[in-house]
């Protein structure tokens, strides 16, 4: 694994400020460059005949201004690192993928819970990154006090879905543990039953997950090359069972697979950004 190029956009908030030590360590850590990336997406006023504004507006002050802004960002976190900055005249999502790199490389995105409502909403930013980004992402804990920002990785929590995705996830999270000497916990989760509906025919099936799920995810780790043991967890909802298992572990991070992936097992894919909203660590999603 190589992470060549680290996307950190920027938009001078707190949040942000807070987990620019966690950029600065994993590019210290891969010798990685970082681009850090300002959206300028300045509204525009509505115009109308008569209205006294001008056909065209000067952005170019406003863009200087940001330009000057972005330039102090950081100077003492990232300091004996290779740093580019931009500042961009578009969209925060069309900004932030036009410089994230195609394969090598990660992008690292502040998430905002700062109340209980937004804490069920990952933005607009976040979500669009996570859908259309070719490289991995890394979102800060989605909780109401910010959840950990590591500078450090010791406990590395992987859960896979038994796709065929999955074994790239293994290796991921068994190269980027290495990498920081981390312990790592592989874990796979099985759907459990809805409580409202409960039956003999639910209960059957669910048993029949758990075994499949016992027999197919210790040789997806050894397919992968690896020698680590997968647990085998049983939750409703799925998202909440990881996190949970997040919190038991204290893991730093939680590396998980994301996209749409079809058949009975994947359904850990379809629920990542659950699991960022819930999980009280950051989140790597490959």
């Amino acid at each position: 694994m190589k992470l060549d190029k680290i996307v950190f956009p920027v938009d001078f908030s707190r949040r942000c400020e807070s987990i620019a030590p966690a950029v600065a360590a994993i590019a210290r850590h891969f010798h990685a460059e970082v681009m850090l990336v300002h959206a300028a997406d300045f509204p525009l006023p509505a115009i109308g005949v008569g209205d006294g504004f001008p056909e065209t507006i000067d952005l170019e002050p406003l863009r200087i201004q940001a330009v000057q802004q972005l330039d102090g960002f950081g100077a003492d976190v990232f300091s004996g690192l290779v740093v580019r900055r931009t500042v961009k005249l578009s969209r925060p999502v069309d900004a932030i993928l036009e410089e994230a790199p195609t394969r090598e490389g990660l992008i690292m995105l502040p998430t905002h819970g700062h109340t209980r409502f937004r804490q069920l909403l990952l933005g607009s930013v976040t979500a669009g990154v996570l859908h259309d980004a070719q490289c991995p992402v890394w979102t800060s804990a989605h909780a109401e006090d910010g959840g950990k920002v590591p500078t450090d990785y010791r406990s590395v929590l992987c859960a896979v879905d038994l796709s065929e995705k999955s074994a790239g996830v293994l290796r991921f999270a068994d190269e980027f543990g290495r990498k920081f000497g981390a312990r790592i916990r592989v874990v796979h989760c099985v759907q459990g039953i809805d409580p409202r509906f409960p039956s003999g025919a639910a209960e059957n099936f669910h048993r029949f997950l758990v075994d499949r799920a016992r027999e197919d995810c210790p040789k997806l780790v050894r397919d992968a090359g690896l020698s680590i043991e997968c647990e085998i967890l049983e939750g409703y909802p799925l998202a909440e069972a990881v996190a949970e298992a997040a919190r038991r572990q204290d893991a730093d991070v939680t590396i998980i697979g994301r996209g749409v992936a079809k058949g009975l097992l994947g359904r850990l894919r379809t629920t990542a950004n659950d699991l960022i909203r819930r999980s009280p660590c950051p989140v790597i999603s490959v």
